[in-house]
């Protein structure tokens, strides 16, 4: 009888051991399906905003060059006018001179908020110029005037016709719709000067009422204001395609962001396309220099989210930084702010610790946070503080929820070709 040689099986310690090595090995696996999804979303975020900012940047430009247009004149006379009859449509270019500017001029829109410091102002009037207004030098101190002449930098302004909308029901210090709308929030900065609650100005867009007859010369209104001219009492489709958040999401976001019906095609409300918004923007213009008139810095601030009928959250806070450092600390009472990496900050100082007018107007990302300290947030800033006195100060910052990126483009004039980033 021929015998076969004994089989030795496998015990139960050695399946136990090979599945363990296998679970090793799917883990190792598995885990690279949630990083390989956290980096697509990442990569289609900074695709949308490369998108989003090269239209943001092509729509800015164009509103520069219109705006510059508006002045045939050159010089320290380009844009200063007097108070009723301003020579540009758009009300940025103003408040880069003069934050407190209003007209009275109908042909240039409607009047804009003629206050500063965010005090109640009783027998407020919106249409009334600045210098005639009885309420400054007594209820509101207006902020400094920079001259056309000027060598230092003009007033940030923030173009938000998003943000410009949205605010319009906040109420802060009494003042329904007025505060937020026009100004971005500030702290009080003491300087040796005195105390400054100096704010950067927000402004919209201004467009021509297209529905008025061309014999007419049409008003320039707030970009999504509808149009005054009627048929029978009722809107012209001309107005009614002026009306509502439909036109700023058309100018102020991705143009293929729509919204669709079932059966595939866009989607509309009042003959108007639907835009979901997911990916919107702003402008920050600035005068590096304020003599050179036509000559200025503009940011893109791209947001992810925003809502046109919910104000995005902006809280300003006090900072002490140095000049060309990366550290800043945001100090706060109450609530601590609820900071993380990759969020963005904007330096709203407007003064230096002398009291004496210094805008900055920078935007800088948050590359981490420490609250180890009560009341005090110590940040690292991706890139160092760009203006500022050289040492220790009090800064005015702005947490801006919602962005996502900026994007600065230096020396923008009329006829310049665009460089790169």
């Amino acid at each position: 009888m021929t015998r076969t040689a004994a089989r030795r099986a496998v015990t139960l310690v050695e399946v136990l051991i090979a599945i363990f090595l296998m679970g090793i090995g799917l883990m190792a696996i598995l885990s690279l399906f949630p990083l390989g999804a956290a980096q697509m979303a990442q990569a289609i975020k900074d695709q949308r905003c490369a998108e989003a900012a090269t239209n943001a940047d092509a729509l800015a430009r164009i509103t520069w060059k219109i705006a510059c247009d508006d002045d045939a004149g050159g010089g320290p006379s380009k844009f200063a006018g007097s108070d009723n009859k301003p020579l540009s449509h758009q009300r940025f270019m103003q408040a880069m001179d003069d934050p407190s500017f209003n007209s009275a001029d109908p042909n240039f829109g409607i009047g804009s908020p003629d206050w500063t410091l965010g005090q109640p102002v009783p027998d407020f009037d919106a249409n009334t110029p600045r210098v005639n207004d009885p309420n400054f030098g007594t209820a509101v101190t207006a902020m400094p005037v920079i001259p056309p002449t000027g060598t230092g930098p003009s007033f940030p302004v923030l173009v938000d016709p998003i943000g410009w909308v949205s605010n319009a029901a906040v109420s802060v210090n009494g003042q329904p719709g007025r505060q937020h709308k026009w100004w971005l929030p500030t702290v009080p900065v003491n300087t040796a000067g005195g105390a400054r609650v100096w704010r950067i100005p927000r402004r919209t867009l201004y467009v021509p009422d297209t529905s008025v007859p061309a014999s007419v010369t049409a008003p320039w209104l707030p970009l999504g204001i509808r149009g005054t001219a009627t048929v029978s009492g009722n809107p012209t489709p001309e107005a009614l395609a002026m009306a509502g958040p439909a036109r700023i999401f058309k100018q102020f976001s991705l143009m293929d962001d729509l919204n669709f019906s079932l059966n595939g095609t866009p989607k509309t409300t009042a003959s108007a396309v639907e835009r979901q918004g997911r990916y919107s923007w702003a402008y920050m213009y600035r005068r590096r220099n304020n003599s050179h008139r036509t000559t200025a810095d503009i940011s893109v601030i791209v947001y992810s989210g925003r809502s046109i009928d919910v104000a995005s959250p902006e809280q300003a806070y006090q900072g002490t930084g140095t000049y060309q450092s990366k550290s800043l600390a945001l100090s706060y009472s109450g609530t601590k702010p609820a900071l993380r990496r990759g969020q963005w900050l904007l330096d709203a100082t407007l003064s230096d610790a002398a009291g004496n007018l210094e805008p900055q107007g920078y935007f800088y990302r948050v590359v981490n946070v420490d609250d180890g300290t009560p009341g005090i947030l110590g940040l690292e800033l991706q890139t160092p503080l760009l203006g500022g006195p050289g040492g220790a100060n009090q800064r005015v910052i702005v947490v801006m929820n919602n962005v996502v990126e900026v994007f600065t483009r230096n020396g923008v004039t009329p006829v310049t070709p665009p460089q790169p980033y």
